[in-house]
């Protein structure tokens, strides 16, 4: 029966065997194609071997049984994903979307997925639809600011940089700034931010470490005593 072929499954991954692994736990999502968690199961480890196209029709099946569980819809996002299939994976996203009315996940999980494959005009459309519905919120106005630098949109970044330092205090958007003059090959300005940023007291010491590095790289590299005694003076009052 079904029990036993699973538990001969965990018997095969106990002893790191995965192909007979995965033959018998799909064998059993095969004849017992209404059981939720075999199917489940088989899916996700197809998935694992790369055999996307099984992947997807376990999926299909489990969502016709169960239209509205999000949980099928996010992981047939993951296969499309993971096939370079864009446009189906954020179907899936809109259907998740549809079922919990979750609109600040799903837009930030597109945006994401469209920003790691440089999508970025469309990650742009996504972020916009959070930052218009949450207009005070500084995290989605900072990351629709480097989505636009991403994009080479550097005028409405500054916009959106302006826009955040008039909604909050303190420095923590001088990172988003240093992008921007990074972006714009400004070096004047990159120098003072990342200056500035490495004495602001709201940025965190990891942040800093890695602002160091970058300061080295770009300023440091040629050895020039001014540039060298310049540091010298902004590392001493970390």
């Amino acid at each position: 029966n079904q029990e036993a072929r699973f538990k001969l499954a965990s018997y095969y991954r106990a002893l790191y065997m995965p192909e007979k692994y995965y033959n018998v736990v799909m064998e059993a999502a095969q004849l017992d194609t209404t059981n939720y968690y075999y199917s489940l199961e088989a899916a996700e480890n197809a998935i694992k071997v790369r055999d996307y196209k099984q992947a997807l029709e376990i999926y299909q099946r489990l969502i016709r049984n169960n239209p509205n569980d999000e949980k099928l819809y996010l992981e047939m996002s993951d296969a499309y994903i993971s096939m370079g299939d864009i446009e189906n994976a954020m179907a899936c996203y809109d259907k998740i979307e549809n079922l919990t009315e979750n609109v600040e996940y799903v837009a930030l999980s597109k945006a994401g997925i469209y920003e790691h494959f440089r999508m970025y005009d469309k990650a742009i459309v996504e972020l916009k639809r959070i930052s218009d519905a949450y207009p005070q919120n500084v995290e989605y106005l900072q990351y629709l600011a480097l989505a636009y630098i991403s994009a080479d949109s550097l005028q409405k970044s500054r916009e959106i940089i302006e826009n955040i330092n008039q909604l909050q205090e303190g420095c923590t958007s001088l990172l988003i700034e240093i992008e921007y003059y990074k972006r714009k090959q400004d070096s004047n300005n990159l120098k003072k931010t990342m200056q500035k940023a490495l004495l602001c007291p709201e940025i965190m010491f990891e942040a800093k470490q890695e602002l160091i590095k970058e300061y080295v790289s770009y300023f440091l590299h040629e050895n020039n005593p001014e540039e060298m005694q310049e540091a010298d003076e902004v590392f001493k009052s970390l």
